[in-house]
C-alpha cells in the first residue's frame, strides 16, 4: 500500500508537472501567435502619411477653410509629405481628382514650397474593404540643392522686408511688393524656375505663376492676407484667352484683386513705359473685362474701389468735367512730372471726355507749360486706351532736361560742316541757306581754280560736288581730295546716266543725288551720311568693348558665343554708354538721349532699365560691365 501511495504521489508530482509544462507551451505558443499576429498586421497596415505641422498653422489659408473636415485630412496628409520631401504619400483617399486638387490647393496656399510645381501621379488601392491613394510628387531639386535655394530666397526675402514700410497701412505694402516685384523681374517664357518664387527673387525673370507666388509671398510676411488665384486672361488686342495666375488681397475691410504680372510693361510689351498701376487694388467689375478666374473654389465679392491706385491719388473721375480736369493737367505741369494720368469709371464718361481732352485741353495745357517754362517749343505725347477707360499725357517740359536737349542737339549739328562744289550759285544759295536751317555749318565755293584751298581751309565733314564744273570736272577734285582725306562726297548731277554714276562711286564717291532734286531728300542723304561716317564710328554697324559686341542695326548684343536683345531703352542706354567709353555718363545725358528717342521715362524708369541691362549683360558673362559713380552717372572703364 505504501509503494503504491508512493508511485500515487510521484505520479502525481509528475502528472502536475506535465500539466504545468502543457500550460506553459500553450502559453509560449498563445503568446508567440498573438506576436505574429501583430507583426502581420503591422506589415500589412497602410503607411499612411503622419501630420505634425508645428511650423506651419494652414487654418488661416485661404484654399484649406473652404474644404470639408475629410479633405482637410487629406490636404494635411499631402502638405506634411511635400514638406519632408516625401516620393511617396498615403492618403485617406481613393479619389484621383480630388487628390491632384487638393496637392494644387496646397501650394496655391504655400508660395514658399518652392521645390515642387505640382506634378505628380496619384495611385488609387484597395486592401480588404479600405480604399486608400499614394501620391508621387515630382521635385524639382535634391536636398542639398533645395537648401542652398533656400538661403538665396531667405537672404534676398530679408533685404526686401526690411526696405519695406513697417509701420505702414496694408495698401502701402501692397504697392511696395507690387512695385519691387515688377522693378526686379522681367516677364520671360523661357525663363527657368519659372513657377515659383526662386526665379523672381533670385534669377529676376518669370513667368505669372512667378510673379503671383512671390506677391503672395512677400506679402504673406508683410502680415498682408493675399493669396493665389487661377484662370484665363486675354489681352485687349486679342480674343485668345490664355492660363493666367494673379492675386486676392485684403485691404482695409475689403477684398481687392492684384494682377503684378499685367503691371510689368515688359509683360505688355511696353517697355518704354512706367510700372501700369491699373491692376493694383482692381475691382471684379474691371479685372473681369479681361480676366476670368477657374470655377474650383468660391472667391469673394471684390466690388470695393476705395484702396484703387488711382482713387486714392486723384486720378478717377465719374463725371466729366473740364475744368476739373484742366486744372489737374496744369497741376502736373506745376509739379513737373513727366506724366498725368486720367481714369474714368465707365465707359460713357470716357467717350465723352475724350475728344475734348485730345483736341483742345491737351493744346491749352502745352501752351501753359511753355509759357510758365519760357519754352520757345513744347514736346508731348498722349495715350488712350479704350477698355480701361484711361487717357495718358507725357509732358517733355522740364527746363533743365529740355535746354540740354536743345543744346546737345545744336552741338551734334554744328559740328558737322559742309562744303558745296557747285557752279550754278543758285542752287549753290538755295542748299546752303536750306542746310543751315539743320544746323549745319555751309561752305559754297566761289573760285572753282582753288576748291583744294576751300577744303582744306575749311576743313569739312561732308561735300556736296556736282560733275560738270569750270575748268575741272567733279570726278577730279574728288580724286584730289582723296589723295589727303576720307572725307564723306556726295556726288549732285543733272547726268544720271549709269556711266557717271558708276564713274562717281570708283572715283571715291559715297552717294549719288540726280539733278533735280528735292530738298529734303538732299536732308535725309545727308543726315544718313553723315551718321554712317561719324555717329557710328565710320562705316561700323558694330560698337565693341572688351569683347562685347553691340550690333546698331538689330539691337542684338553679344559676348563670346552668347548673345540676347535689347529693348530700345536698354539699347539706347549701352550705345550711349559704349560710345563714351572711359567717361562718366550722367544720369541726365542718359535720360536726355531717352528722350530725344521718344521715350519718356523718369529717374525711376532709368534705374529699372539700367538694372534689367546690367541683369542681361551678366547672362551673356560680362559681368560688371557697366559700374555705377554713386551720386553721378554710369561708366564703362576702358
Amino acid at each position: 500500500m505504501a509503494r503504491k501511495k508512493k508511485r500515487g504521489c510521484l505520479g502525481m508530482i509528475l502528472g502536475i508537472g506535465m500539466s504545468v509544462a502543457v500550460v506553459v507551451v500553450l502559453g509560449m505558443v498563445g503568446t508567440y501567435g498573438l506576436k505574429w499576429k501583430r507583426s502581420y498586421e503591422k506589415r500589412n497596415e497602410i503607411p499612411y502619411q503622419k501630420v505634425n505641422l508645428k511650423e506651419t498653422n494652414p487654418a488661416q489659408k485661404y484654399y484649406y477653410e473652404s474644404l470639408s473636415e475629410k479633405d482637410k485630412v487629406v490636404y494635411q496628409e499631402i502638405l506634411q509629405g511635400v514638406l519632408d520631401g516625401n516620393g511617396e504619400i498615403y492618403l485617406h483617399s481613393a479619389d484621383a481628382k480630388k487628390n491632384n486638387q487638393l496637392f494644387q490647393f496646397v501650394l496655391n496656399d504655400y508660395p514658399e514650397i518652392f521645390w515642387c510645381d505640382g506634378r505628380g501621379k496619384t495611385t488609387i488601392y484597395q486592401k480588404g474593404t479600405e480604399s486608400y491613394s499614394v501620391l508621387n510628387p515630382e521635385y524639382q531639386y535634391g536636398q542639398e540643392e533645395r537648401e542652398r535655394k533656400q538661403k538665396e530666397i531667405d537672404a534676398i526675402t530679408q533685404e526686401v522686408l526690411d526696405g519695406a514700410p513697417k509701420d505702414g497701412a496694408e495698401y502701402e505694402k501692397i504697392q511696395y511688393v507690387y512695385e519691387y516685384v515688377i522693378n526686379h523681374t522681367d516677364y520671360r517664357e523661357g525663363a527657368s524656375d519659372n513657377q515659383n518664387i526662386y526665379s523672381v527673387l533670385v534669377n529676376g525673370e518669370s513667368v505669372c505663376a512667378g510673379y503671383a507666388r512671390t506677391t503672395q509671398y512677400l506679402l504673406e510676411r508683410l502680415n498682408v492676407f493675399c493669396t493665389y488665384v487661377t484662370g484665363t486672361a486675354k489681352r485687349p488686342e486679342s480674343s485668345e484667352e490664355v492660363p493666367h495666375a494673379w492675386n486676392l488681397v485684403s485691404c482695409g475691410e475689403d477684398y481687392y484683386y492684384v494682377d503684378t504680372t499685367w503691371g510689368d510693361p515688359v509683360y505688355l510689351e511696353e517697355v518704354d513705359t512706367n510700372i501700369v498701376y491699373d491692376y493694383l487694388c482692381i475691382s471684379e467689375e474691371e479685372l473681369f473685362q479681361t480676366h476670368k478666374p477657374d470655377d474650383v473654389i468660391a472667391l469673394p465679392k471684390c466690388t470695393a474701389k476705395d484702396a484703387n491706385y488711382y482713387v486714392l491719388n486723384g486720378m478717377y473721375y465719374e463725371t466729366y468735367e473740364k475744368d476739373t480736369i484742366l486744372a489737374k493737367m496744369k497741376e502736373s505741369i506745376q509739379n513737373k512730372q513727366s506724366q498725368v494720368v486720367f481714369k474714368f469709371a465707365n465707359e460713357a464718361v470716357y467717350a465723352e471726355a475724350k475728344e475734348p481732352m485730345l483736341e483742345e485741353m491737351v493744346k491749352e495745357a502745352a501752351e501753359y507749360l511753355g509759357k510758365l517754362y519760357q519754352l520757345s517749343r513744347v514736346k508731348y505725347s498722349y495715350k488712350y486706351e479704350e477698355i480701361l477707360h484711361k487717357i495718358s499725357i507725357f509732358w517733355s517740359y522740364e527746363k533743365s532736361v529740355f535746354m540740354c536737349y536743345n543744346r546737345e542737339r545744336r552741338r551734334r549739328s554744328t559740328m558737322y560742316k559742309i562744303l558745296i562744289v557747285e557752279d550754278d550759285m543758285m542752287i549753290a544759295k538755295t542748299l546752303s541757306s536750306h542746310l543751315e536751317k539743320w544746323d549745319y555749318e555751309v561752305r559754297y565755293v566761289k573760285d572753282f581754280k582753288n576748291v583744294m584751298n576751300d577744303f582744306l581751309e575749311f576743313d569739312p565733314q561732308l561735300v556736296l560736288m556736282d560733275i560738270i564744273l569750270p575748268l575741272f570736272n567733279g570726278f577730279h577734285w574728288c580724286t584730289e581730295i582723296r589723295k589727303i582725306a576720307k572725307t564723306p562726297i556726295v556726288f549732285l548731277s543733272s547726268a544720271s546716266d549709269n556711266m557717271n554714276i558708276v564713274m562717281a562711286m570708283n572715283m571715291g564717291g559715297d552717294d549719288f543725288i540726280e539733278k533735280p532734286f528735292d530738298l529734303n531728300v538732299v536732308t535725309a542723304k545727308v543726315q544718313a551720311m553723315l551718321r554712317r561716317a561719324y555717329s557710328f564710328q565710320g562705316n561700323l554697324n558694330v560698337l565693341e568693348h572688351q569683347g562685347l559686341l553691340l550690333n546698331l542695326n538689330d539691337g542684338i548684343v553679344s559676348y563670346k558665343e552668347k548673345k540676347t536683345e535689347l529693348t530700345k531703352n536698354e539699347f539706347k542706354i549701352l550705345q550711349v554708354l559704349m560710345e563714351h567709353a572711359g567717361k562718366i555718363v550722367t544720369r541726365e545725358e542718359l535720360m536726355t538721349a531717352l528722350w530725344e528717342s521718344d521715350a519718356f521715362v523718369d529717374d525711376n524708369t532709368l534705374t529699372v532699365n539700367v538694372t534689367r541691362l546690367r541683369r542681361k549683360l551678366a547672362e551673356l558673362a560680362a559681368v560688371e560691365f557697366i559700374k555705377t559713380k554713386k551720386g553721378i552717372g554710369y561708366i564703362i572703364e576702358t
